[in-house]
Protein backbone atom coordinates (compact mmCIF):
# COMPACT_ATOMS: atom_id res chain seq x y z
CA UNK A 1 0.00 0.00 0.00
CA UNK A 2 1.32 3.40 -0.97
CA UNK A 3 0.93 6.58 1.09
CA UNK A 4 -1.26 8.05 -1.64
CA UNK A 5 -3.56 4.99 -1.73
CA UNK A 6 -7.25 5.85 -1.45
CA UNK A 7 -8.55 5.95 2.13
CA UNK A 8 -11.89 4.35 2.90
CA UNK A 9 -13.87 4.68 6.12
CA UNK A 10 -16.32 1.80 6.61
CA UNK A 11 -19.12 2.40 9.11
CA UNK A 12 -21.49 -0.42 10.03
CA UNK A 13 -22.78 -1.82 13.30
CA UNK A 14 -22.44 -5.40 11.95
CA UNK A 15 -18.90 -6.47 12.90
CA UNK A 16 -18.78 -9.32 10.38
CA UNK A 17 -19.86 -7.08 7.50
CA UNK A 18 -17.32 -4.43 8.56
CA UNK A 19 -14.53 -7.01 8.47
CA UNK A 20 -15.64 -8.41 5.11
CA UNK A 21 -15.84 -4.99 3.45
CA UNK A 22 -12.53 -3.96 5.03
CA UNK A 23 -10.87 -7.07 3.56
CA UNK A 24 -12.29 -6.34 0.10
CA UNK A 25 -10.69 -2.90 0.07
CA UNK A 26 -7.51 -3.86 1.91
CA UNK A 27 -6.94 -6.55 -0.74
CA UNK A 28 -7.05 -3.94 -3.53
CA UNK A 29 -4.64 -1.55 -1.80
CA UNK A 30 -6.87 0.91 0.05
CA UNK A 31 -5.99 2.33 3.44
CA UNK A 32 -8.92 1.16 5.59
CA UNK A 33 -10.47 2.50 8.80
CA UNK A 34 -13.62 1.10 10.39
CA UNK A 35 -16.19 2.37 12.88
CA UNK A 36 -19.11 0.60 14.55
CA UNK A 37 -21.45 3.57 14.95
CA UNK A 38 -22.03 7.14 13.92
CA UNK A 39 -20.29 8.73 16.90
CA UNK A 40 -17.10 6.74 16.32
CA UNK A 41 -17.41 7.43 12.58
CA UNK A 42 -17.38 11.21 13.02
CA UNK A 43 -14.19 10.98 15.10
CA UNK A 44 -12.58 8.66 12.55
CA UNK A 45 -13.69 10.97 9.73
CA UNK A 46 -11.88 13.91 11.33
CA UNK A 47 -8.75 11.92 12.18
CA UNK A 48 -8.43 9.59 9.16
CA UNK A 49 -9.40 12.07 6.39
CA UNK A 50 -10.94 9.43 4.09
CA UNK A 51 -11.19 9.63 0.31
CA UNK A 52 -14.62 7.99 0.54
CA UNK A 53 -17.01 6.77 3.26
CA UNK A 54 -19.20 3.65 3.20
CA UNK A 55 -21.91 4.42 5.74
CA UNK A 56 -24.67 2.16 7.03
CA UNK A 57 -27.90 4.09 7.55
CA UNK A 58 -29.63 1.92 10.17
CA UNK A 59 -27.47 1.72 13.32
CA UNK A 60 -28.19 1.97 17.02
CA UNK A 61 -27.35 5.24 18.69
CA UNK A 62 -26.22 7.83 16.18
CA UNK A 63 -27.61 6.52 12.91
CA UNK A 64 -26.35 7.11 9.39
CA UNK A 65 -28.57 10.03 8.41
CA UNK A 66 -27.35 12.11 11.36
CA UNK A 67 -23.80 11.01 10.64
CA UNK A 68 -24.13 12.07 6.99
CA UNK A 69 -25.16 15.56 8.11
CA UNK A 70 -22.21 15.75 10.52
CA UNK A 71 -19.70 14.58 7.90
CA UNK A 72 -21.07 17.00 5.28
CA UNK A 73 -20.56 19.85 7.78
CA UNK A 74 -16.93 18.81 8.40
CA UNK A 75 -15.94 18.25 4.76
CA UNK A 76 -18.59 18.28 2.05
CA UNK A 77 -16.06 17.21 -0.60
CA UNK A 78 -15.69 13.65 0.76
CA UNK A 79 -18.15 11.37 -1.04
CA UNK A 80 -20.39 9.24 1.14
CA UNK A 81 -21.93 6.00 -0.08
CA UNK A 82 -24.99 5.12 1.99
CA UNK A 83 -25.72 1.42 2.59
CA UNK A 84 -28.96 -0.03 3.90
CA UNK A 85 -30.86 -3.26 4.18
CA UNK A 86 -33.74 -1.09 5.33
CA UNK A 87 -34.88 -3.10 8.31
CA UNK A 88 -38.58 -3.91 8.21
CA UNK A 89 -39.58 -1.40 5.54
CA UNK A 90 -36.85 -2.03 2.97
CA UNK A 91 -33.90 0.14 1.98
CA UNK A 92 -35.41 2.50 -0.60
CA UNK A 93 -36.87 5.09 1.80
CA UNK A 94 -33.67 5.36 3.83
CA UNK A 95 -31.40 5.48 0.79
CA UNK A 96 -33.49 8.24 -0.81
CA UNK A 97 -33.19 10.27 2.40
CA UNK A 98 -29.42 9.72 2.44
CA UNK A 99 -29.16 11.05 -1.12
CA UNK A 100 -31.26 14.07 -0.17
CA UNK A 101 -28.81 14.75 2.67
CA UNK A 102 -25.80 14.62 0.37
CA UNK A 103 -24.78 11.00 -0.17
CA UNK A 104 -22.93 10.67 -3.48
CA UNK A 105 -24.38 7.19 -4.09
CA UNK A 106 -26.39 4.47 -2.39
CA UNK A 107 -26.37 0.69 -2.36
CA UNK A 108 -28.92 -1.73 -0.96
CA UNK A 109 -27.79 -4.69 1.14
CA UNK A 110 -27.03 -7.41 0.38
CA UNK A 111 -24.48 -6.61 -2.32
CA UNK A 112 -21.58 -8.51 -3.85
CA UNK A 113 -17.92 -7.64 -3.41
CA UNK A 114 -17.79 -6.73 -7.10
CA UNK A 115 -20.76 -4.39 -6.79
CA UNK A 116 -19.29 -2.50 -3.85
CA UNK A 117 -15.80 -2.30 -5.41
CA UNK A 118 -17.26 -1.01 -8.68
CA UNK A 119 -19.43 1.58 -6.92
CA UNK A 120 -16.56 2.88 -4.79
CA UNK A 121 -14.35 3.09 -7.88
CA UNK A 122 -17.00 5.02 -9.79
CA UNK A 123 -17.64 7.44 -6.92
CA UNK A 124 -13.92 8.07 -6.46
CA UNK A 125 -13.45 8.60 -10.19
CA UNK A 126 -16.44 10.95 -10.33
CA UNK A 127 -15.08 12.95 -7.40
CA UNK A 128 -11.52 12.89 -8.75
CA UNK A 129 -10.27 11.67 -5.37
CA UNK A 130 -8.59 8.57 -6.81
CA UNK A 131 -4.83 9.10 -7.12
CA UNK A 132 -3.31 8.79 -10.59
Amino acid sequence: MTPDAPRILIVDDDALLRRLIAKIFDDVGFQVEVAADGAAAVGAFRRFRPSVVLLDIIMPGREGLETTIDMRAIDPSVPIIAMSGGGRIGPNEFLALAEALGAAATIAKPFSSGQIRDLVGKVLQDSERLPG
